[in-house]
């Protein structure tokens, strides 16, 4: 009993936070506020990755919301770093955003060292995505490759965890892409890599937030 309402903590704070970040359709005063209240939901998968020690994830995630918290606090507090105009930060945000949501499709649908392999071609295509002005389009092409790749090994995957990362996923996308209710954008994009980490099997299962224990196998002996 006690272990089922600990598993129930992570889900209850989630909820809050989502009620939260609704407050400014209601009151717009405070909208500046919930707009930075919404990066409290990556801790979430900072924490999912320190207790799989993905430290790749790790500096993706740190590097991620620095980025954008630079660029929100030029745009929602007037409060720019030095040179912030001279180092386009607007154009390094749409690059790391456009980066790190293909490298999540990549970790979900793909083992490591061909992520490992794809990582400097990612890299490469964002920048040129970002530059010519097909960067939903670039998204949209490498996400029907991650779906095939996914699909063709669907046994491997937790299918709720899956199916919350699919969904996560495409709403941060979609409120990504449309410019609007960036909060929004935030929180659904911090619950996406919770779930990136967690969707394969014998790993530790987001939604939870628990060890899920590991299954024996029965080997077949033939007399």
């Amino acid at each position: 009993m006690i272990r089922e309402s600990r598993s129930m903590v992570v889900p209850l704070l989630v909820g809050a936070l989502f009620l939260l970040l609704l407050l400014p359709f209601f009151a717009s005063e405070t909208q500046t506020f919930m707009h930075f209240l919404a990066y409290t939901a990556m801790l979430l998968p900072f924490l999912q990755a320190v207790r799989l020690t993905k430290y790749q994830f790790l500096s993706l995630i740190l590097v991620s919301s620095v980025v954008h918290l630079v660029s929100d606090a030029c745009s929602e507090l007037d409060a720019c770093v030095a040179a912030y105009e001279e180092a386009q930060w607007d154009s390094i945000d749409k690059y790391f955003t456009n980066y790190a949501m293909t490298h999540l499709l990549f970790v979900v649908a793909f083992n490591l060292p061909a992520v490992e392999i794809a990582v400097p071609i990612l890299v490469f295509i964002s920048l040129l995505s970002v530059n010519l002005g097909f960067q939903s389009l670039f998204l949209i092409i490498i996400g029907l490759i991650c779906l095939v790749r996914g699909l063709l090994r669907l046994q491997d995957y937790y299918l709720p965890d899956l199916i919350a990362f699919t969904i996560t996923f495409l709403v941060s996308g979609i409120f990504y892409f449309l410019g609007i209710e960036k909060r929004l954008f935030v929180f659904f994009y911090a619950l996406s890599f919770a779930f990136a980490t967690s969707v394969k099997k014998n790993t530790n299962h987001f939604i939870t937030f628990q060890l899920v224990p590991q299954q024996q196998k029965m080997h077949r002996q033939d007399l």
